[in-house]
């Protein structure tokens, strides 16, 4: 019966022997009738998610046995009965996007319970923060858990402009609300899943040092949100082909407030570090060590950011576990996004192995930076099969090689997509002529007007098959005599393109 259109429920059925009930996705249902469950004591899994029931009937204490328990999205949805704390046996609750209080009290009996899902809804962040406070020990009392989301709604400016209270009020009201809540989270022995808010990198240290699940490296999955609010679906994932498990996202940070970050980030796969206010290069930030596991990263809106990778300073560094490092061998995405002071992406030479997986990087909005690959660093990025440059006003030259490597022959072997958009300045694509491109098949370029000439031939990139670009650009396109025979074979676009004002 699920998404069946289903509106009305029958008053009291008789299934006895009925073992799963999947009701869910009928936006229709509103009621379900008093002694609707009272033949239906064996049931293990009740779904109800997505419907718009109001309440769940007395009768839900009759299901003794139930296992699964599924009520996100249940918008209409204001309250957990009394009487589900007869359900001594349920082992997943699932209330997230309902308008359930944040942390019912009934829930502090249900002592088996390994899976709890919850949110935190902004516009209920005063009473959730009393709740905090007024329900300790209803987490720690479910010690059973193994996984256990805690879904937050916008950061907690929003809730103050809509909270009654004063700033300073509401901020120590939280804050004295989180503490104890992170507590209590902190004492759960079994949890190897966790998806939350912390409210500072403090919060966050206070768990990993108190939490032995965490201590004892039991964790095949988490989610954390350090000074920002929770997202459903952190972008960074949803580009991974892979399925990432391990994600934390860091807003705000200062050097003083790394510590704990730097720790748990020797366990993370993915990592958004936005608006940090003190870092001008990788190294001010962590050491080499504690990037092995990252396979995508985001790094926006940090101010002080000069370069990212300079391996110059890091073989200066006297430090023993330094010095030979490769620097971040697995990671696959790169994402540079808003770096206003960005002048370089990778200084000096970089130790085999080092970003030698990337196959993703995307440089935006980096205002004066020059060129992507410079000082002999092409030859790491093996595995690189898409780029994308776009909004760098400054940006002469991607591919600006060290002196001597005119007689070298470089190649991104795998390199497959090149997306070029409002690059005023942007001359060429490399300055040398011993450059392959043997995978090469997309280029997409818009709002390049210096861009004139391209550095394709029949014989240095085989496999190009199309070429997108406005037709006053296509216009000004100075062709090699034999390329110029062969591009009848390529796909030829001409989109016209608007550079955002």
């Amino acid at each position: 019966m699920i998404n069946s259109g289903l509106r009305v429920l029958p008053e009291k059925p008789t299934c006895n022997n009925i073992f799963t009930l999947l009701l869910q996705q009928n936006s229709d249902l509103t009621i379900i009738p008093q002694a609707f469950f009272e033949n239906m004591s064996s049931l293990l899994v009740l779904d109800l998610h997505g419907t718009k029931i109001r309440k769940l009937p007395s009768s839900l204490s009759v299901m003794i046995n139930l296992k699964a328990l599924y009520l996100h999205e249940c918008e209409s949805l204001t309250e957990l009965p009394p009487e589900i704390k007869s359900l001594q046996h349920l082992e997943v609750l699932d209330i997230r996007d309902s308008k359930v209080k944040f942390i019912p009290v009934h829930i502090q009996h249900l002592v088996n319970l390994k899976c709890l899902r919850i949110s935190c809804m902004e516009s209920s962040y005063e009473t959730e923060s009393r709740a905090l406070v007024m329900y300790s020990n209803v987490i720690a009392s479910l010690q059973k858990l193994e996984e256990l989301i805690i879904e937050m709604g916008p950061d907690l400016s929003m809730a103050v402009a809509m909270s009654n209270m004063g700033r300073r009020e509401f901020y120590n009201l939280w804050s004295s609300g989180k503490v104890f809540f992170i507590q209590e989270v902190a004492s759960l022995e079994n949890l190897t899943t966790l998806r939350i808010c912390f409210a500072d990198s403090y919060s966050l240290a206070h768990f990993i040092t108190n939490n032995t699940s965490w201590k004892n490296h039991k964790f095949t999955s988490f989610r954390f949100f350090v000074g920002c609010q929770y997202l459903k679906h952190p972008q960074i994932l949803e580009c991974l082909k892979c399925k990432i498990t391990r994600y934390m996202k860091y807003n705000n940070g200062t050097l003083k407030d790394d510590s704990p970050i730097t720790k748990v980030l020797a366990e993370t796969d993915a990592f958004e570090l936005i608006y940090h206010h003190d870092i001008s290069k990788l190294s001010d930030f962590v050491e080499a060590a504690s990037l092995k596991c990252l396979r995508s990263w985001l790094i926006l809106g940090c101010n002080k950011m000069s370069t990212i990778v300079d391996c110059n300073l890091t073989q200066q560094r006297d430090k023993s576990n330094v010095i030979g490092e490769c620097i971040l061998p697995n990671l696959e995405q790169l994402y540079l996004v808003s770096l206003v002071n960005l002048k370089s992406i990778f200084e000096g030479s970089m130790h085999p192995g080092s970003l030698s997986k990337l196959q993703i990087l995307e440089v935006i909005n980096c205002p004066i930076l020059k060129s992507i690959f410079t000082n002999g660093v092409i030859q790491q990025f093996s595995r690189l099969q898409k780029l994308t440059v776009q909004d760098c006003n400054e940006i002469e030259d991607l591919f600006t090689e060290s002196d001597g490597s005119e007689t070298e022959l470089l190649e991104l072997p795998e390199l497959k997509t090149l997306v070029l958009i409002n690059l005023p300045k942007l001359r060429t694509l490399c300055l040398v002529n011993y450059f392959v491109w043997p995978s090469f098949e997309v280029l997409k370029i818009y709002g390049c007007p210096q861009l004139k000439a391209l550095p394709f031939t029949k014989e240095n990139a085989i496999n190009l098959r199309s070429i997108e670009g406005q037709l006053e650009w296509w216009i000004e396109v100075q062709w090699d005599n034999l390329w110029r025979q062969e591009v009848a074979s390529i796909q030829i676009c001409s989109i016209s393109y608007r550079a955002a004002s």
